[in-house]
């Protein structure tokens, strides 16, 4: 592996770097995909936070990600990467609840826009572990 670091870091050349690199993209979808291929919906695993490493319940199996439900911790309930944009959620602030719509998906953090209260209309950007759903009554309020 380290002559093989050596030998890219001797390139001088972009185009040639480029293809070195759509190789590795390329390589690195395909490892991924067939990792993901490993696991099940509802199949409970240990998944590595900044926080560190917490117990998880699988919800969602894509091609090359998972989603998780956290089962343990302050974090018990949180979900990872299940939203989406559009979507209406609760969001919980320092001066309480607040109904938002989803307008960006971050890696960590998700941006909305405050529904009702008196911040309507104004944007925020909040953690994952601060967003739950809503149910059918509270989005017939919007």
């Amino acid at each position: 592996m380290e002559n093989l670091v050596r030998e890219i870091q001797q390139i001088k050349n972009n185009e040639e770097l480029r293809i070195i690199w759509k190789a590795m993209k390329t390589q690195w979808d395909i490892n991924t995909r067939a990792k993901a291929k490993e696991f099940a919906i509802g199949e409970i695993v240990n998944c590595e936070f900044k926080t560190g490493v917490m117990l998880c319940r699988i919800t969602k199996v894509n091609q090359k990600t998972i989603n998780v439900e956290i089962l343990d911790s302050d974090y018990a309930g949180a979900k990872a990467k299940e939203f989406a944009i559009g979507e209406i959620v609760n969001c919980e602030f320092k001066t309480g609840v607040m109904l938002c719509r989803i307008t960006k998906v971050n890696q960590k953090t998700i941006n909305v826009e405050i529904l009702d209260s008196d911040y309507a209309g104004a944007k925020a950007k909040v953690s994952f572990v601060y967003v739950t759903a809503v149910t059918d009554e509270e989005i017939n309020l919007v």
